[in-house]
């Protein structure tokens, strides 16, 4: 590996640890929700392309 990919293998370990952390403290958020609040989001963007 070089030594520019070394540094970005770290960030990533980190962020999944720090992700398995919060899933194991129970900081998480029902998958249901997140798709729910996508849908309506790009739906409301949609809806605003079509008006202008």
């Amino acid at each position: 590996m070089d030594n520019q990919t070394t540094p970005n293998l770290t960030t990533l370990d980190a962020a999944i640890f720090r992700g398995i952390a919060d899933g194991a403290a129970g900081r998480t958020t029902p998958a249901e929700e997140v798709f729910d609040e996508l849908e309506a989001r790009y739906m409301a963007m949609a809806d605003e392309r079509a008006t202008s």
